[in-house]
């Protein structure tokens, strides 16, 4: 069994980094990248 937790806990702390630095291309990025590592995990 594989746990998506572990991509989810990521992009939180990445979109933390993001807010507290202003930075909405990280932000952007990150949820594009975590998406589509969630879309395969569920075979999307």
């Amino acid at each position: 069994m594989i746990n998506p937790g572990h991509g989810i806990e990521a992009m939180w702390f990445i979109m933390d980094q993001a807010e507290r630095n202003n930075d909405s291309v990280l932000a952007e990025k990150d949820i594009e990248r975590r998406s589509l590592d969630l879309l395969n995990f569920v075979g999307i």
